[in-house]
């Protein structure tokens, strides 16, 4: 299995090859580079130079092209110009471009220079929108030279506009967003999270699924510094499912690499195996991005080498002479192309070998996982056979109890007591034979022989009710009332139209309530206690209920040994329904419910 460590270690290595394939992100959200702000629409531009509009065209075109050098010499000529004509607006438009030329070379401090120069015009001629514009591009600036509170002092310029326009509220959701960045930097994940929370707000408010999968992502990450990963996993879910439908754009692809990130740590942490799922979309997705990039730069070296190919030929036209030298040249050249498709093919069996490895790592886990899942499984069942066994050898017991006790009873009703009543009338007999003083042998032999008769009755009665057998279940309820009753616990029986039914069923009912009045009687210190009894068509209800002191029967019930997992094997074997309501100082409610076995026979 990986460890955490070599999983961190796998995120650390990903998290450096990161800046190859994507733009700049601060922990999981992009942070974008907001376009120049355009004229103010209302103001009235001042007129220019002849050519210049020609040469701010040139100028920003040689910037696409990556032609930065020959930018900034027009931009820096402009420029010259526009202070000699004391332009504002062409002043303006010069240290903007001036500024983003620097800012493609890297070259921050000077980017920053040239856009306050900018920013000191537009703040007298440019609407608040542009201006709020300039304010987050001088933030990104002053982060980008590690000036954190420089740039959060601009973000706090945004975000404390006071307008409810939407183009003024999505810029401010974009500067909670980098706020949040900045604070995440600096150890302050309280404030980042709140901020975050702020930029989703907005976000969602224009429906925006984006930028709300952005906020989203970024809210993640720091959920994931504070090791929230729960949190982290859920709002990561929620970005994904905003972004599915869109068209994979290279800003969606790259939001979606990020979210995969995330998502994979979180679940990672959460011990979840799709951590290595979405890891591997994660990875997925960066190879394509360093395919595209390499095809891009496949394709600007085959450029370049055919506009080479094509001066050395018009070179072979008009110097001849240089042919030879050419011609080394070009097998230099040639050497240098199979030595480097030696290496790009050599990495590509690298890269295959270790992405088979990785593969038969993970087809491993699963294996393992699924290995110790069936052991899961199988475990759970012998335990519910164990569990199954148990309840019938206790059903068995507790059936053979009832069934000795109902015998012993019965031989000691019908037969002991039947011989011991005839040894008395005997006596009684030999007694009335005497004219003068009876013996006292006969006499105490008589009182002997009552004595035993009446316990011999009364062993019988606790072993088998005979109220039960003669009158009934009702009367047999009854009589467990009235004879537990006393000062200090009264016990009310309501047993009204309850009929005769099976004797075993009769038995096994009055021994489970017995067992349940005497728990009563030990345990619950009630002063009353209540037992109804309710036939339902083929159903018989019981209820039992006490103002005692209750108990949890969540943890307790296997700590008191009240027996009531016994009554609940008993009423799970007659198929019939077994619940406890009860709370501490809340008193106790026991309901069964169990199906009727018409009488077969009485005594």
């Amino acid at each position: 299995m990986i460890t955490t460590n070599r999983f961190k270690f796998i995120i650390r290595y990903a998290f450096l090859i990161i800046p190859l394939f994507t733009p700049i992100f601060v922990n999981g959200s992009v942070v974008k580079n907001p376009p120049l702000p355009p004229k103010n629409p209302t103001a009235k531009a001042p007129q220019q130079a002849v050519g210049t509009t020609d040469s701010l065209q040139k100028a920003k075109k040689l910037l696409q092209q990556n032609k930065h050098k020959e930018a900034l010499q027009i931009s820096l000529d402009i420029l010259k110009k526009a202070k000699k004509s004391n332009n504002s607006s062409l002043i303006k438009e010069a240290n903007f471009l001036i500024y983003r030329v620097f800012k493609k070379t890297n070259n921050y401090e000077k980017a920053l220079y040239y856009l306050k120069q900018g920013y000191s015009i537009a703040l007298k001629i440019d609407s608040i929108e542009n201006i709020a514009l300039i304010d987050l591009s001088i933030s990104n600036m002053f982060h980008k030279t590690n000036q954190p509170d420089s740039a959060a002092l601009y973000l706090h310029r945004v975000i404390e506009l006071k307008s409810n326009k939407k183009e003024i509220e999505i810029l401010k959701a974009r500067a909670f967003n980098n706020l949040s960045a900045l604070q995440v930097d600096s150890g302050d994940l309280i404030q980042a999270e709140i901020h975050a929370l702020d930029a989703l707000e907005i976000h969602e408010k224009y429906d925006n699924n984006f930028s709300t999968a952005n906020a989203l992502n970024t809210l993640a990450s720091i959920y994931l510094k504070l090791e929230r990963y729960k949190d982290a996993k859920r709002v990561s879910y929620e970005a994904l499912f905003l972004i599915k439908e869109n068209k994979d754009t290279r800003n969606i692809t790259d939001l979606k690499d990020y979210i995969y990130d995330n998502l994979s740590f979180a679940l990672y942490n959460l011990k979840d195996y799709r951590a290595y799922i979405y890891q591997d979309k994660s990875f997925s997705i960066r190879d394509s991005l360093r395919n595209a990039e390499i095809s891009g730069i496949l394709a600007e070296i085959e450029g370049k080498y055919n506009k080479e190919t094509i001066k050395k030929q018009e070179h072979l036209k008009t110097a001849i002479e240089k042919a030879k030298t050419e011609k080394a040249e070009k097998e230099k050249l040639k050497t240098q192309n199979i030595n480097n498709i030696l290496i790009i093919i050599s990495l590509s069996l690298f890269i295959a070998a270790w992405l088979i490895y990785r593969y038969l790592k993970l087809r491993q886990q699963n294996l393992q996982l699924e290995f110790n899942q069936n052991q899961l499984i199988q475990k759970n069942k012998l335990e519910l056979i164990q569990n199954e066994a148990r309840e019938k050898i206790l059903n068995a017991t507790l059936d053979g109890k009832e069934s000795e006790r109902k015998m012993i009873a019965e031989t000691l009703h019908h037969s002991v007591s039947s011989l011991l009543s005839s040894a008395s009338l005997h006596l009684q007999a030999s007694k009335m034979q005497f004219d003068g003083a009876l013996p006292e042998e006969i006499t105490k032999a008589q009182l002997i022989i009552n004595e035993a008769a009446e316990k011999i009755r009364n062993l019988s009665h606790s072993l088998v009710s005979s109220v039960l057998l003669k009158f009934g279940l009702a009367y047999a309820i009854q009589d467990l009332c009235d004879k537990y009753s006393n000062s200090t616990l009264n016990f009310h029986c309501d047993c009204v139209n309850i009929k005769r039914y099976n004797q075993d069923f009769e038995l096994k009912i009055n021994s489970i309530i017995d067992e349940l009045l005497n728990n009563v009687i030990k345990h619950s210190k009630a002063s009353n206690a209540e037992i109804k009894l309710h036939q339902k068509k083929y159903l018989l209800e019981i209820s039992i209920l006490d103002d005692g002191r209750g108990f949890n029967p969540d943890t307790d019930i296997n700590k008191t040994g009240l027996g009531l997992r016994q009554i609940e094997t008993r009423i799970n074997k007659m198929e019939g329904i077994f619940k406890i309501d009860s709370a501490e100082d809340g008193g106790t409610s026991i309901y069964i419910a169990v199906p009727i076995k018409v009488q077969t026979n009485t005594i």
